[in-house]
């Protein structure tokens, strides 16, 4: 690919994967992540409602069987081993994460009906535990796991769609990531309720999760600065 088609921070010796295969969809694979996507949506805002852990586990199941079944079991399309080099990326995306949290807490304390925020409610996969516990830590590994690639897996369905219809790589970027963060924020209004917060703050506002998967197509460094994020946050909560 011409490397003027990539953006500066890319890495370029890496391209994301299904979005030139103009039949994706009416193949195995992009059938199978496209329902991957809806069945998530519809266990968070079916009738039908699971407890902690049994939902993150249930939630995890939903999102990984469908990809393992869709690429044959090669998971090198969206998992790879994370490098050396990459630590620097994830402590400097995690801090990236804790500043746009605190912009927005500024924000709130300035213009407080803009953005109804409360940062006691800001951790995203600890749920109802309020201490670090090695069950809180596997739910929320999970629930991480399925999130990112919920999440991952809509980029790549916008980016596919773009790149169909404008050829343009780097537009096709810019608006998956729109949607993906969009649509990852709304996905939380089943349970925060408030529609800015969760566009501004769980969808928008972690734009520097997305970040690290966008840079190396690598989804681990994604999830482990959503990881770490969590936990950072949690900490806070439980000491104040």
């Amino acid at each position: 690919m011409n490397q003027s088609q990539y953006f500066e921070f890319e890495d370029k010796k890496y391209d994301f994967p299904y979005y030139k295969n103009k039949e994706i969809f009416s193949k195995k694979t992009g059938l199978i992540m496209l329902f991957s996507v809806i069945l998530f949506i519809i266990l968070l805002f079916g009738p039908v409602k699971f407890k902690s852990p049994q939902e993150e586990l249930i939630l995890f199941l939903a999102m990984m069987i469908p990809f393992i079944i869709a690429t044959g079991g090669k998971l090198g399309s969206l998992f790879k081993r994370p490098r050396l080099s990459d630590l620097k990326l994830v402590v400097l995306c995690v801090l990236g994460d804790l500043f746009l949290l605190l912009l927005i807490v500024i924000i709130q304390s300035i213009i407080n009906t803009v953005i109804p925020f409360d940062i006691t409610h800001t951790t995203q996969s600890f749920g109802e535990y309020s201490s670090i516990t090695a069950l809180a830590f596997i739910a929320s590994l999970f629930q991480i796991i399925s999130e990112e690639l919920f999440r991952v897996i809509i980029f790549l369905i916008m980016l596919y769609l773009m790149y169909r219809f404008t050829k343009d790589r780097k537009m096709s970027i810019m608006v998956a990531v729109f949607i993906s963060l969009l649509i990852f924020g709304l996905m939380h209004a089943n349970t925060y309720g408030k529609i800015l917060f969760c566009i501004f703050v769980m969808g928008f506002g972690t734009f520097f999760t997305l970040y690290p998967y966008l840079k190396t197509k690598n989804i681990l460094l994604s999830i482990l600065v959503h990881m770490i994020y969590n936990l950072l946050v949690l900490i806070v909560q439980t000491s104040l």
